[in-house]
């Protein structure tokens, strides 16, 4: 059993496909250089370098944050809840991890909250009084706003 293609036969539906598919290519990379184009004032510029690393810099400073945010979050709600010390302990073990290291922007945030979590640590096994653990969560609020 033979088989026999013969692509010059249908020449024009391939060149229409070729056609489209480099439109298409074209448009996405139009799409994608539109968002991350630097301008200055009205006109657009070619991104340098620097321009791509304090973009990179400012998406990892974001992920960074929101990390820090649900953090406090995690906090507050443990606070509120009163929640038992095992479970406080095992949240400040956590949040330790997550401000070990990091953006250097967010060096302050990182260390009241971790001052924070040891603070709603100690009052959850009743060493500190709840106003003082609520004190330093409310500074690492305000640090990460």
């Amino acid at each position: 059993m033979e088989f026999e293609l013969d692509i010059r036969e249908n020449q024009s539906v391939w060149a229409i496909a070729i056609i489209l598919i480099i439109a298409l290519l074209l448009f996405g990379l139009g799409a994608i250089g539109q968002s991350v184009t630097p301008y200055e004032g009205s006109t657009a510029r070619i991104m340098t370098l620097t321009d791509w690393k304090l973009i990179q810099a400012k998406d990892v400073y974001n992920a960074e944050i929101d990390i820090l945010r649900r953090d406090v979050d995690s906090l507050v709600t443990a606070i509120e809840t009163k929640a038992d010390p095992v479970r406080v302990s095992l949240l400040v073990k956590k949040i330790s991890g997550d401000v070990a290291e990091g953006t250097p922007a967010l060096a302050t945030a990182r260390q009241a909250l971790f001052q924070a979590a040891l603070n709603v640590g100690d009052w959850s096994t009743g060493v500190l009084d709840r106003e003082t653990a609520i004190a330093s969560l409310e500074v690492a609020i305000a640090l990460l706003q």
